[in-house]
């Protein structure tokens, strides 16, 4: 039997590896469906073949070389080529305004979110074959703001006698534009309406495209280039299209080729993860709880069962086998908002509020309609999130009894939900649920990123000693990062919530665990301040 062969691709937030049959997996799912069944992504909701021990090794060997060979290309993270293609027909008028404030709200959170980051830009304007050879304008990429924003603010809407746009030849201009060598590529597209072939009505052109470009021939140059593509429909008639265009590369796969997401004025948080996350109208108002007027418009009550890790009483109860951590199970009564009220790079935040306890809490959701179903994920956010706790606890007993003053820092208490409604029947939806926290308090912000990111702020020094100093009391096995939080006001008490942890083995903590590429990017950024002198870290380096 032949070597398999894997070709990766990284994001900031996931890895997906391509294997002998042309199948893209992320590496998250793929080791948890792939090691454990044989046969459907679903089968653990059904009917399947158990692995031998014999397969579940060779398959874990394969994809932990599959994730080794990413270490070679672990600075693409930080090298981003990011290109809009826009629709500019007559049709697109009403929102081009908003359009141009998603693009820019965009391209800034890319920058403000991670300052390690190399990004230029690029933007691809395409009209309809009516405005004649005028109907493609090209801003090649540059990292030059002003002359980007320049750029977009002059573009306007027109043309277009039909319903479908030249979308064709917009992508043949993307594929055309020179990136970086090693880049990670990111296309966002927003239209309106479908490319010319009788996807729409009335349809000059109803067989095609008239230069001869298909739609195989654009969706493979995206495909071999590994350009990242997502797309933003303004209107529904753009379904079928997209349908068209993941038809023949996502037969076998796990993921279609071009994420589509309903675009919004982006008035939330978006983080470079997830571009495409411009769906779902924000609510930022706490509803009338128990307002009878409002049920079923702002608010619901639903029946959840609450699963909860109880905390771990050493760091040696985190080094073994984390099966055997206690949990407890309760169920309750919940008023769930109907819309969220912020948006991050992975997942949703809607309100909640518990009339038995009069309390008022946090659900996440994860933006990946394919996991609302799934409770593996939330459970394993849960399982980091309390493992990370039992690190920070001890991490300060440390640094006290040293006589050093740092913050005090802890991890919300995470849990995991499970939702019964009439509408979520008769598959389960679950959720992360946390306490409210309330951020006229202070301020939050993000201290490191689970790729390298290193805020800048040397106020928080102690937080990425947290970081290197986790590393080396696990024996180089564990690194808390993705530090993130509400500091109080002062700056002497924060609260942290959604940690990442690197692990040797990428079977922990699975999803933001980037294991050897993990402790490689963090060490690259990572410079040792005064608690990590302190604390004898100074001059840790990782090696393989």
């Amino acid at each position: 039997m032949p070597a398999l062969e894997y070709r990766v691709f990284v994001t900031s937030d996931s890895i997906h590896v391509k294997d002998e049959e042309d199948s893209w997996h992320p590496v998250d799912s793929a080791l948890s469906a792939h090691l454990s069944y044989a046969g459907s992504s679903a089968a653990p909701w059904g009917v399947g073949r158990r692995l031998s021990a014999e397969e579940k090794k060779e398959r874990t060997v394969r994809l932990r070389k599959a994730t080794r060979q990413t270490l070679r290309i672990a600075a693409r993270s930080l090298q981003v080529d990011l290109v809009f293609l826009v629709d500019c027909t007559g049709s697109m008028d009403p929102w081009i305004a908003a359009v141009k404030e998603s693009i820019h709200f965009i391209h800034r959170s890319l920058l403000d979110d991670n300052n390690q980051l190399q990004v230029d830009v690029a933007f691809v304007r395409y009209t309809d074959y009516d405005v004649g050879d005028n109907r493609t304008t090209v801003l090649p990429f540059t990292h030059h703001l002003a002359s980007f924003q320049a750029f977009v603010g002059a573009i306007t809407a027109k043309g277009g006698d039909d319903g479908p746009e030249d979308v064709l030849g917009g992508l043949r201009a993307v594929c055309g534009l020179h990136d970086r060598q090693g880049s990670t590529r990111i296309l966002v597209h927003i239209a309106d309406y479908p490319c010319h072939g009788g996807f729409f009505e009335p349809d000059s052109y109803p067989e095609g495209d008239r230069d001869g470009l298909t739609i195989p021939g654009a969706m493979r140059d995206i495909k071999n280039l590994d350009i990242q593509y997502h797309f933003g429909y303004i209107t529904p008639h753009t379904k079928t299209m997209i349908e068209a265009f993941n038809a023949d590369f996502v037969c076998c796969s796990t993921y279609p080729l071009v994420s589509a997401s309903r675009t919004s004025y982006p008035d939330g948080a978006i983080s470079p993860s997830v571009i495409s996350a411009l769906s779902v109208p924000l609510d930022p108002d706490v509803p009338d709880w128990g307002e009878d007027s409002e049920w079923g418009k702002t608010w619901r009550d639903c029946i959840v069962q609450i699963k909860r890790y109880i905390l771990p009483h050493s760091l040696r109860e985190c080094f073994a086998d984390l099966g055997s951590l206690e949990m407890t199970t309760t169920e309750e009564t919940l008023f769930l908002a109907m819309h969220p009220f912020e948006r991050g790079g992975i997942r949703m935040c809607y309100r909640a509020y518990s009339p038995g306890l009069h309390k008022s809490y946090v659900v996440k959701v994860f933006q990946d309609v394919t996991k609302h179903s799934i409770e593996k994920p939330y459970l394993t956010d849960m399982l980091t999130q309390i493992v990370a706790a039992r690190f920070a606890i001890e991490f300060q007993n440390i640094a006290r009894e040293r006589g050093l003053r740092i913050p005090c820092f802890k991890y919300c208490v995470a849990s995991v939900v499970r939702i019964h409604a009439p509408d979520t029947e008769p598959h389960p939806m679950y959720a992360a649920l946390e306490s409210e926290l309330d951020m006229k308090l202070g301020t939050w912000v993000n201290f490191n990123g689970n790729n390298g990111y290193v805020c800048s702020d040397t106020a928080y020094e102690p937080l990425q000693a947290f970081s290197d100093w986790s590393f080396v009391v696990s024996n180089r096995t564990h690194l808390v990062c993705d530090l993130q939080g509400l500091v109080l006001h002062g700056g002497w008490a924060i609260t942290l919530s959604d940690p990442a942890i690197h692990h040797k083995d990428t079977l922990r903590f699975e999803g933001a665990n980037n294991a050897e590429m993990g402790f490689q990017a963090f060490f690259k950024t990572h410079t040792c301040g005064a608690t990590c002198k302190e604390l004898g870290l100074e001059g840790n380096v990782y090696t393989n």
